[in-house]
């Protein structure tokens, strides 16, 4: 059975004023059947000559960052937005990078949003929760329980009503109809940047990191 205290995961051992947090998509499971914090190889094995303190989050429900947290107190976003802040204060990051794939892209987004993150970079981001999303998920099911504010399950709506001076680099498949609308919906909002990927398949991380592209913008972010 899936330990749902295990949802986050930290180091914040570096002499470094720069946190990276890792958000978790869905369907990401180790051989224990616990959340995977997918980012974390990459950090440790592609980017270990560069310092920073890194953080992880997982999303155990697959609930798209909107229902509960085991230790934490409410539900939703804005409890884990509070999270978050704790924890940026307590490494004594002045600088943040939030990075996820899919659902993880999706909140990396919103919480970069309601934490004013320095920098967000997600890749095939869901920017809206569509029905079908509700269906495949089991949402309404996961929803019923919590107090969800549905305000915050659009990303648009999020990025336009919230005040954040968070830069937003969304990398996606140009190729692929849903990533290239979920992107496009958001292109018109102060500092997104869209950087389209000559792929069709969902997930669209894989050529920009074969490629450094990855590695390049985190080192620029790091010592710009």
């Amino acid at each position: 059975m899936m330990k749902k205290e295990l949802w986050y995961k930290y180091d914040f051992s570096y002499q470094s004023d720069s946190l990276l947090v890792g958000f978790g998509s869905a369907e990401m499971f180790d051989k224990d059947n616990n959340k995977k914090f997918e980012w974390n190889n990459y950090f440790k094995f592609k980017l270990s000559h560069l310092n920073f303190n890194r953080l992880f989050v997982a999303d155990v429900n697959n609930s798209w960052y909107h229902t509960r947290y085991y230790g934490l107190n409410g539900d939703g976003p804005h409890v884990l937005k509070n999270f978050l802040n704790e924890k940026i204060e307590e490494c004594g990051a002045t600088k943040t990078l939030y990075l996820g794939t899919s659902m993880g892209g999706y909140g990396a987004i919103l919480l970069g949003c309601l934490t004013n993150a320095t920098q967000v970079m997600a890749f095939s981001p869901q920017t809206w929760l569509t029905p079908g999303r509700y269906k495949k998920a089991s949402l309404l099911k996961k929803f019923s329980t919590c107090d969800v504010d549905y305000n915050l399950t659009d990303l648009k709506k999020v990025l336009e009503e919230t005040p954040s001076s968070t830069i937003y680099k969304i990398w996606y498949g140009e190729d692929n109809s849903n990533d290239a609308l979920m992107a496009k919906r958001i292109s018109n909002i102060n500092n997104v940047i869209l950087k389209p990927v000559p792929t069709s398949v969902h997930g669209s991380f894989k050529l920009p990191i074969r490629s450094g592209e990855v590695r390049t913008e985190i080192e620029k972010f790091l010592y710009k």
